[in-house]
């Protein structure tokens, strides 16, 4: 009679296609959904040809070839590799896997994890520029260390800077804290934080939604970004130049309904130019950590004397499930973003086509609701379409003052 679960053999093997499915470069649940609405399963999808998966999922030709020469064995594969190296997946739905990041838009079909990731714990990201200002510096470490203090595990994406000193004052407060990386988790980026990695991963989690032996390539770190906010209840950006890729990471933030906090910075500090935007933007001010728990409706019931998500503790509340008290504790809630992202930035681009426009005209022009023209313009000045003019106007990159 065998001793196998039937359960347990079902849950292996779904992995091991989750991971099969990840390893051919195809990632997040809107894929997954996008395959299976094609196909009706996973399993189907994983068993068609390339020209199948072209046709009926629309997928472009090299990403259709690698799923379709991928292999279950190669998947075991790099489950077994992961285990040698200490390394949990957990994938989508997975008791272990953080709740607010499954509610986002497209969570990770199978989280990498070195460390220990407690699911419901209290999480807030601290993010800023590489570049950071003194003034900056002592903020991101100011921040990071209260919060631990106050038991919330501090959230960021291990870069040099404003990252990686939210990581190491956490770590010196007696806290917990989670990098997530833009790339595998046996590959640390940048190489000089692989120390701080080693630390983090004794004292709180490396995450990652790349496999193994993967190296960091730009276009990952957005995507890495929205993992960070999905992490979080709230994103508090200590500094960003004009195109700060934290800028990425607060607008994911808008997107998954999560607080988002600006550090105030002086005005025609290089390092300030990303914050005061979103200031000006509806981001609530972060003046410590303080305003942070404040933001999301938590009390604090503890000072963490040593690693309180270890036994549980720290705020009161749980990222994701904050209810009508958090929702009123910010009166500077950026809402969250609904729509098409291309038809929305389409519109203000529109609206902005006969000269400079403040908010409430771009709003009344567009037909939008603030929050959704709000976002819009965030990444419309990041991707350098436009600029801010000036008393709360926008107008289109090399239009000048005049119309266009």
């Amino acid at each position: 009679m065998s001793t196998v679960d039937p359960v347990e053999m079902a849950a292996r093997v779904a992995l091991c296609d989750l991971v099969r499915l990840q390893l051919a470069g195809g990632f997040g649940a809107r894929f997954l959904e996008r395959l299976v609405r094609a196909f009706g399963s996973l399993e189907a999808a994983l068993a068609a040809p390339s020209g199948t998966l072209q046709a009926r999922a629309g997928l472009r030709v090299p990403l259709a070839a690698r799923i379709a020469t991928s292999s279950r064995e190669h998947a075991l594969r790099e489950i077994e590799r992961a285990r040698e190296r200490g390394v949990r997946l957990l994938p989508l739905g997975d008791a272990d896997y953080p709740p607010a990041l499954a509610a986002i838009p497209d969570p990770p079909l199978v989280l990498y994890v070195r460390g220990a990731l407690v699911p419901d714990a209290a999480r807030i990201a601290v993010v800023g520029s590489r570049r950071a200002s003194g003034y900056g510096r002592a903020m991101a470490r100011r921040i990071g260390a209260d919060l631990a203090r106050a038991g919330v595990c501090v959230v960021s994406g291990l870069a040099l800077g404003i990252d990686g000193l939210a990581h190491e004052a956490a770590l010196e407060a007696g806290g917990r804290t989670v990098a997530v990386l833009p790339c595998g988790l046996d590959r640390v980026y940048p190489r000089r934080h692989a120390r701080l990695a080693e630390q983090i991963a004794a004292h709180g989690a490396l995450v990652s939604e790349l496999p193994l032996g993967t190296r960091a390539a730009p276009y990952q770190f957005p995507r890495r970004n929205r993992i960070v906010s999905g992490l979080a209840a709230a994103v508090c950006v200590v500094e960003a130049r004009e195109r700060s890729g934290s800028l990425i990471t607060a607008r994911w933030a808008l997107e998954q309904d999560r607080e988002v906090l600006a550090v105030p910075g002086r005005v025609g500090d290089e390092t300030a130019v990303g914050t005061l935007a979103l200031l000006e933007q509806g981001a609530a001010p972060a003046l410590g950590a303080h305003s942070l728990l404040d933001a999301v409706g938590w009390r604090v019931t503890h000072t963490a004397g040593g690693r309180g998500e270890d036994r549980g503790e720290g705020a009161s509340a749980v990222p994701g499930t904050n209810g009508a008290d958090a929702a009123s504790a910010s009166d500077n809630r950026l809402a969250k973003a609904l729509g098409e992202p291309g038809e929305v930035r389409g519109r203000v681009l529109a609206s902005l086509a006969e000269g400079e426009l403040d908010l409430d005209t771009i709003v009344a022009r567009s037909g939008l609701a603030v929050s959704q023209a709000l976002g819009a313009i965030t990444e419309l000045e990041l991707a350098g379409a436009i600029e801010a003019a000036g008393a709360g106007r926008y107008r289109r990159c090399g239009a000048g003052s005049g119309a266009r």
